[in-house]
């Protein structure tokens, strides 16, 4: 307990010696993390609407002939059997005409036609956009099927949006993570340097290696620390606002109300602020430690 309060009371005179470094090292976190946190927010975002468009996707596999109600149940079956197949209905001709009238308003269309001209189909519904092509073409191999529909295009341009969510969050946030690191390890190699000296007595005094380390570490966590917290409360405050302006600009665009969601992924942040300052912290001085006790 002694040694954690020692190792936390050097690190903070350490950043308070170099408080202009320190607070210009807070703030560039601090807009590293919230940046993140917002792509973060606006990726969960996006591929909450893109899995709610997904379920809208709808299947229509139209059945050759008259089939029976016991090859409508073993079609049912078989539906569900397929992987990514969320729920199936099957719509018979008689119903479908009965929707197509009500749709129009014309009643009586059912009197007026001596000969129903609509196709026994099952509508369907996928769990993800990616399950549609492979559930379209085990359709198309079945016997029984005339025709399936779907929204090809609409299917293609979710998957697109899915891919570039993966591909260029994935370099932004690189990115973005190597920058606060190199902003850290400057930071503590700064406070390295300014106390080569004492670290030299350290040494010569028997300080075991580790021990001359942790303050350092501890400063790059404290930085990172900070930032954190700092993009953690601005990112709460900052989705409130958006999603009052969404809800009333656009209605018709969902977004995650669910506040659970929105704490993990603004604790995401401030843990990643934390992971950030050690490892910053701790290449710092792994790097440095040995050249200026060398000097």
């Amino acid at each position: 307990m002694y040694k954690l309060k020692y190792f936390i009371s050097e690190a903070l005179k350490g950043l308070w010696r170099h408080r202009v470094m320190s607070l210009l090292s807070i703030i560039t976190i601090f807009l590293v993390l919230f940046i993140l946190g917002v792509f973060l927010m606006i990726g969960a975002n996006v591929r909450f609407a893109v899995e709610s468009l997904s379920e809208s996707l709808e299947i229509r596999l139209v059945l050759k002939g008259n089939p029976t109600p016991q090859d409508v149940q073993r079609l049912y079956n078989s539906i569900l059997s397929l992987n990514g197949v969320k729920e199936a209905r099957f719509i018979s001709r008689g119903e479908g005409l009965r929707n197509l009238a009500k749709e129009l308003g014309r009643e009586d269309l059912l009197g007026l036609l001596k000969t129903n001209p609509l196709p026994d189909v099952f509508e369907i519904r996928v769990k993800r956009a990616s399950d549609v092509e492979a559930v379209v073409r085990s359709l198309k191999g079945w016997s029984e099927t005339q025709e399936v529909i779907y929204g090809k295009e609409a299917a293609q341009k979710l998957l697109a949006i899915q891919r570039f969510l993966i591909y260029g969050g994935g370099i932004l946030g690189s990115i973005l993570l190597v920058s606060a690191l190199l902003v850290i390890f400057n930071t503590v190699r700064l406070v390295v340097y300014a106390r080569r000296e004492e670290i030299e007595i350290m040494k010569l005094v028997g300080a075991t290696h580790w021990f001359i380390r942790f303050p350092f570490i501890f400063e790059g966590v404290i930085l990172g620390g900070v930032g954190g917290v700092l993009a953690f409360g601005a990112l709460i405050l900052s989705y409130g606002e958006a999603v009052k302006v969404l809800s009333s600009q656009f209605p018709f665009i969902p977004v995650i109300l669910e506040t659970a969601v929105l704490y993990k992924l603004c604790g995401a942040v401030l843990l990643l602020g934390l992971l950030i300052g050690f490892g910053g912290g701790l290449f710092a001085v792994q790097r440095l430690l040995g050249k200026v006790a060398m000097e």
